[in-house]
């Protein structure tokens, strides 16, 4: 590997080439002593991986971190600091820099390993920075294709108001010749004439009838396309969502600790909370309504594999005949999620006997309800509940903003927080 050490201090540099010098032909280290020598050497393109000192003669500070990064953002670098300059390493990293190493305190076993996990961090963030780029690229496919077919359902309406309007034609046409039949009595001096009329309507009449009869079968086989579309996009969305589940779950896709676990496994369920939807569209048929009580019953079931409890939480669902639209279905499952993923982390500690507070089994509901026009989702568990001062507008945890977020700014739903019992949020929306 060909490294690249932008440092001025030889004794630095001879350090440096000392504690690689073990790993024999696997690293060849370079050195510039100033930003301007680094940029001759770095546009050779043949400079694996960089180690910079950000105290140069031409550059100093985190700013010669943020240049080096800005010309060349998929090489991984690596920071050396002063013995009292932690914090400098600390703010290297948030700029993006993979690592930093401690003068005076760096060993070959540090060097080595602290180049290669840079290295490989390094490629697993530009693996995912390619796929992210796919997927962007498949989303732009599909809300085209989306596009195009509401243009085309646009032009099948005006297609069929036309067929009224041609129909109708027909009827007024149709009511003449019953007219004209009335008046053959008292007209039969001029029989011929009106016979002869007669079957030149009647010829129109059943051109306009095949005519629309033909209109029609055109009409059934777009209106069909349009199913078969409208359910590959839905099985499209459902398989993308799927592949962004699969690339979290994939080993080093976050950091292996319980906090990362924790953040993958929510990322994971928000997820499927969307994918779940557009899986029930595909497997219902119908593409523009979400059954929720299916919806929501299966994405309970799913929250709850993922959480095994020590002890069993029952749950039930209560939104029979229910309906909704992607706009409002979607938000609501993002809620249902994060408030359920919740209830099953924190509601239920080990220390709180819920039967002997309760006098129920751990419980966790769900209940969506309609009454003229107007909706109400209830969310429920009769756990420890939260505080009783409990302000979703303040609240400063990423969950309970998300809920707060997605409630009053895309469904347009009044919230409610009763801790009496448990926890239980009301969410009323037209």
């Amino acid at each position: 590997m060909k490294i690249l050490a932008v440092e001025d201090n030889p004794a630095d540099v001879e350090i440096l080439r000392e504690l690689l010098d073990p790993q024999g032909s696997a690293f060849e280290l370079q050195n510039a002593k100033t930003l301007a020598a680094a940029w001759g050497i770095l546009s050779k393109g043949e400079t694996e991986f960089i180690l910079i000192d950000l105290g140069l003669p031409d550059s100093q500070g985190i700013a010669t971190l943020r240049e080096v990064r800005a010309r060349y953002p998929s090489h991984p670098i690596v920071v050396l600091t002063g013995f009292d300059d932690e914090e400098t390493g600390m703010l290297a990293l948030n700029e993006g820099a993979q690592d930093y190493l401690v003068k005076g305190q760096i060993t070959g076993l540090s060097l080595v390993r602290s180049i290669r996990y840079a290295h490989e961090r390094n490629r697993i963030e530009q693996e995912l920075v390619r796929k992210n780029s796919a997927l962007d690229a498949a989303n732009k496919e599909l809300t085209a294709t989306d596009r195009e077919l509401r243009e085309k359902n646009e032009k099948l309406i005006a297609a069929y108001e036309d067929l009224t309007a041609v129909h109708e034609e027909l009827r007024q046409v149709n009511d003449e010749l019953i007219s004209y039949n009335f008046q053959l009595t008292a007209l039969n001096e001029k029989l011929t004439v009106a016979q002869g009329k007669l079957r030149q309507y009647l010829e129109e009449l059943t051109k306009s009838e095949q005519d629309l009869k033909r209109s029609e079968a055109s009409l059934k086989e777009a209106l069909a396309e349009k199913e078969i579309l409208l359910s590959e996009i839905h099985h499209r969305v459902k398989n993308n969502l799927a592949a962004f589940i699969s690339l979290l779950s994939l080993e080093g896709s976050s950091e292996d600790t319980p906090a990362g676990r924790m953040l993958r496994q929510d990322l994971q369920n928000r997820a499927r909370s969307m994918a779940l939807i557009h899986e029930t569209l595909y497997r219902t048929k119908t593409f523009d309504q979400v059954n929720m009580e299916t919806y929501m019953r299966t994405l309970l079931d799913q929250i709850a594999q993922t959480f095994r409890t020590k002890k069993p939480v029952m749950t039930s669902v209560d939104a029979k005949g229910i309906m909704l639209d992607i706009p409002r279905a979607t938000p609501a499952g993002l809620i249902i999620n994060e408030l359920v993923t919740n209830s099953f982390k924190y509601a239920f500690p080990e220390s709180f006997d819920c039967l002997a507070v309760r006098h129920a089994p751990p419980t966790i509901s769900l209940a969506l309800t309609r009454n003229e026009g107007a909706y109400m989702l209830i969310v429920r568990d009769n756990g420890v509940g939260l505080p009783s001062e409990i302000d979703l507008s303040k609240t400063k945890t990423l969950g309970l903003k998300l809920v707060n977020f997605l409630a009053r700014h895309q469904m347009h739903a009044k919230v409610e927080v009763n801790t009496t019992n448990g926890t239980e949020f009301v969410f009323r929306l037209q």
